[in-house]
């Protein structure tokens, strides 16, 4: 069997053949507000993300707050979206009272929690995922940082410039948990007896999904004032009724109805959305991933004669098509429903194209899958170490 020996690990360029629609989007007139701290905390906030809209035609404003003044004054440039450390100081706060000002303000916050400390080792034959608890979206990073080396990759080049002591930066994507702006208990008025909390809304609002939340395990029972509808366009009263029990988080959606009233029974934290999902400013994708990890170039042992695969999707539930083809043949064409894995068969080719697309949408994701014996293993470990030496000198 062949095997790939030379192995490119000497520059960031973009990997040829390969590529995501993801990177394929322009966000011109696409406002971009990265909220930090510090200098220099922007890059592990979301530095691949500044690069990706970058590269994508977006205005990207960074702004250092150091107080709730200045929070508010970056708040009301009325970004689309925001990215900011999970833990930031009063960031919820001031953004509900700005959202509660102006209604027509609902960007979307994606929120990261920023590394103190650097791995003593973070090299590795492909770029790994980052794991956060609870951290649920994941972005792709740009082509100039899908290398696993600092040298030629320019956030690490930033932070050494601003002399950062955190620098777990070679990932293989950038992974947020999302807070959701467009609250409508926001615009409720709130008030509270001996046994139940009660919103009023001046005119109805339109209501399609209620999250409960209780970090213990509670009982509780909604009542909704409801405006229905008939045919001959009057407006009706009626009552919707929703209890059980939860622990952690909980989702009830419900058709769209239009509600006057909401009554909270039970020691639990409620929120109401028009929607299942805020709006989103950013185009559905797919990105294929191994053991839960991205990859754009997917360097596999030569003892390796199958992998495991899967599809990440944000904000896409079609089929997805899959195609794996040597520079003889096509070696592997399947229908991918949902969360489920599939499986592909290496065989003795030392290169394999793998593609996967939602037919019609423009949406894909295409990589490739390098075959790599020992030596070439070894050639890499050598580069990483020298890699290694560069970045600290």
């Amino acid at each position: 069997m062949e095997t790939a020996l030379e192995l490119d690990f000497t520059g960031a360029q973009e990997i040829p053949v390969a590529g995501n629609s993801f990177f394929d989007q322009t966000y011109f007139g696409t406002k971009i507000l990265v909220v930090a701290e510090k200098i220099g905390d922007e890059i592990l906030i979301c530095g691949n993300m500044i690069l990706n809209f970058w590269n994508a035609k977006a205005e990207v404003i960074i702004f250092h707050a150091k107080n709730s003044n200045a929070l508010k004054f970056a708040l009301l440039t009325k970004p689309d979206i925001i990215f900011v450390a999970e833990n930031f100081p009063n960031f919820d706060k001031v953004l509900a009272e700005i959202c509660r000002a102006e209604k027509d303000f609902q960007p979307e916050v994606f929120k990261k929690k920023i590394p103190t400390t650097s791995p003593s080792d973070f090299y590795a034959l492909n770029l790994l995922s980052t794991i956060e608890p609870n951290h649920k979206i994941k972005f792709p990073v740009p082509p100039e940082c899908q290398k696993p080396l600092l040298n030629g990759n320019p956030l690490a080049k930033m932070l050494k410039y601003y002399k950062h002591n955190a620098l777990k930066i070679l990932n293989a994507d950038e992974v947020f948990f999302q807070m959701r702006t467009d609250n409508l208990a926001n615009f409720a008025e709130k008030n509270a007896t001996a046994d139940k909390f009660i919103f009023d809304w001046a005119e109805s609002v339109q209501l399609q999904r209620i999250e409960i939340s209780s970090t213990t395990r509670t009982d509780f029972e909604i009542i909704l004032t409801v405006e229905k509808v008939d045919k001959s366009q009057i407006y009706l009263d009626n009552v919707h009724k929703f209890s059980g029990e939860v622990f952690g988080k909980r989702n009830i959606d419900t058709e769209k109805i239009f509600v006057k009233r909401a009554e909270i029974f039970g020691k639990v934290e409620v929120n109401f959305f028009s929607n299942t999902e805020q709006r989103s400013n950013i185009a559905p994708f797919i990105k294929l991933t191994h053991g839960g990890n991205f990859f754009y170039e997917l360097f596999v042992p030569a003892e390796e004669t199958e992998l495991n695969l899967q599809i990440y999707r944000y904000r896409c539930d079609a089929p997805i098509k899959i195609t794996a083809e040597t520079a003889e043949e096509i070696i592997l064409t399947c229908a991918v429903e949902g969360d489920e894995d599939f499986y592909l068969q290496l065989g003795d080719a030392p290169e394999i194209i793998l593609t996967a697309e939602v037919c019609a949408t423009g949406i894909y994701d295409r990589t490739i899958i390098r075959r790599v014996d020992t030596l070439a293993q070894i050639q890499l470990k050598a580069v990483q170490w020298l890699d290694k030496i560069g970045y600290s000198i």
